[in-house]
């Protein structure tokens, strides 16, 4: 990644205040957290570790696969637990109805438009 991006990265990604308890919280109680990002694996991985959020697992997608097929192989990979599945894009949602995975709880993130990047 250049330089030119870390700088807006380092500047930019920023996660919600109430975000980092909670996920605490879920990691002593041994909820496994999974990452699922489209894009990039290295901008994806940056942006993660500039969050410090922890997680069990992070999935990069990338351009010839799809969301949909991760979350898939997620549920097969954690088949006990609820699956909880923050999205921000209608059409990623829309995807994972429409393949029929109907035990996953999908929630849509509105993100305010203020300029910075919000996890």
């Amino acid at each position: 990644i250049g330089a030119e991006l870390q700088a807006w990265l380092n500047a930019s990604v920023q996660l919600y205040p109430d975000v980092p308890p909670i996920i605490e919280r879920w990691m002593l109680q041994g909820i496994p957290l999974v990452i699922v990002t489209f894009g990039n694996a290295d901008y994806q991985r940056t942006k993660i570790t500039l969050t410090e959020l922890p997680h069990t697992a992070a999935h990069f997608v990338s351009a010839s696969q799809r969301k949909v097929d991760v979350i898939r192989s997620l549920r097969e990979q954690y088949p006990d637990g609820p699956i909880y599945y923050l999205e921000d894009k209608v059409a990623e949602l829309d995807s994972v109805r429409d393949a029929g995975i109907q035990d996953i709880c999908t929630v849509r993130v509105d993100r305010p438009e203020i300029g910075r990047a919000h996890v």
